[in-house]
């Protein structure tokens, strides 16, 4: 069982400093090798908070030539948005605020690096209690050394964040009993549903366990504790588009990119283009826009039900081994993926254990969104945070079975 007091104990090992050291040194000499410092793109983060600073609100989407464009100009009027949850624009705005690009990148790519480096503390500690020590060691120096988590650190988006909140809810799940500990937890669980909206689900499992356990206090303590942190962007959202929006309003995109006549991840046709060029120009644009894929995913679902379920593997395969409809994935980054796919394997099955419930819970839950939905390339690196120490544990299986059959050989 975790305990606050475990920390502490943590920082007494000896172990720990150099993981954190060599954790910073890989990510700071990554940076310098890969990182593009001149970029004043942050994805749909950054074009929201650039439209925030020109005072034009939480906005994104606009047309120009008949073509809907998000990236930002001083001369674009675009619509009111809920598209993208508030969390990690929050997070950039304090930096769009510097002028300089590669200042500001630099000052971004180091609070990521810091956060990293807080991240493999809370995993050393996790791993600490639930697996060994010697678990939590390989898993520290795994997470310093895996590629899309480094890639993670330059890739401006909150996957590095994702990854602290989630090792931090993992460690508190089980153990929170004071009301102290399960505010907390239910402070963490908000922050993580504005930073993943799609982050509910997990709450959901959570909640779910709690009261098959009638652990209705804690049930309570975190639904009310979420529910009052949200409220705010409710409130913002229904102010702003007269209808309520508890979380964003790209559900019905995701859905259609995950279910459409094309393929997976397709982002519409000629047929949707055109639709999407004809709804009305108005501060409600993106609930219709989001109405229109969602409509057009619902058809293709009820009019195609076996190809539908026939679809299910095919997006788990993209999450649990390599992403076949990423562009931005090579054959070495795909032999990375099943090595790291069979190394997680063999050792969930020599560790499997009640104390690792919420943990299953977490794969679960990626399971359920990329079924329903579709896989992200990121989504496979923000749920590898949860695969690492059975990964661990896999490592050291093998390292063991080549040191005996060493040890046979001389």
């Amino acid at each position: 069982m975790f305990r606050f007091s475990a920390i502490q104990e943590v920082f007494s090992s000896p172990h720990i400093r150099n993981i954190c050291i060599f954790t910073a040194a890989v990510r700071i000499v990554s940076a310098l090798v890969f990182a593009d410092f001149t970029t004043d793109y942050y994805w749909e983060y950054g074009e929201i908070g650039k439209n925030i600073l020109q005072g034009k609100g939480y906005s994104f989407y606009y047309f120009k030539d008949e073509v809907l464009r998000h990236r930002v100009t001083d001369t674009t009027e675009p619509f009111p948005s809920a598209y993208m949850p508030p969390g990690y624009v929050a997070f950039l705005l304090p930096f769009l605020t510097i002028e300089s690009n590669v200042t500001r990148n630099i000052f971004i790519i180091l609070a990521h690096i810091v956060i990293s480096v807080i991240t493999v503390v809370i995993l050393y500690t996790f791993t600490r209690c639930h697996f060994s020590e010697k678990t939590s060691i390989v898993s520290g120096y795994l997470f310093s050394i895996i590629p899309d988590f480094l890639y993670a650190v330059f890739s401006y988006t909150p996957t590095v964040l994702f990854f602290c909140g989630t090792l931090s809810i993992l460690t508190l799940t089980a153990s929170a009993s004071s009301v102290r500990s399960v505010v907390i937890l239910g402070t963490l669980i908000s922050v993580m549903i504005y930073l993943r909206s799609e982050f509910v689900i997990f709450l959901i499992l959570i909640l779910g366990v709690y009261a098959y356990r009638n652990e209705w206090k804690k049930l309570i303590y975190i639904a009310s504790m979420v529910i009052v942190l949200q409220t705010p962007w409710v409130i913002r959202n229904y102010y702003v588009f007269d209808a309520f929006i508890p979380f964003t309003t790209s559900t019905g995109l995701n859905l259609y990119r995950g279910n459409n006549p094309d393929d997976i991840a397709a982002w519409g046709n000629t047929t949707t283009n055109d639709q999407v060029k004809a709804l009305s120009r108005n501060v409600r644009f993106e609930l219709s826009y989001d109405s229109l894929f969602f409509r057009h995913a619902v058809n293709y679902i009820k009019e195609n039900p076996i190809r539908t379920i026939e679809r299910i593997p095919e997006k788990l395969f993209d999450l649990w081994l390599f992403n076949r409809h990423s562009d931005r994935t090579h054959w070495y980054y795909n032999t990375y993926c099943i090595l790291f796919f069979l190394l997680f394997i063999v050792g969930i099955r020599r560790s499997l254990s009640r104390n690792h419930l919420y943990v299953y819970l977490f794969f679960l839950y990626f399971s359920l969104v990329v079924s329903v939905f579709f896989c992200l390339p990121r989504y496979q690196t923000m749920m590898r945070i949860g695969m690492i120490p059975f990964a661990a544990v896999g490592i050291e299986y093998f390292l063991a079975l080549f040191k005996n059959r060493f040890r046979t050989m001389f």
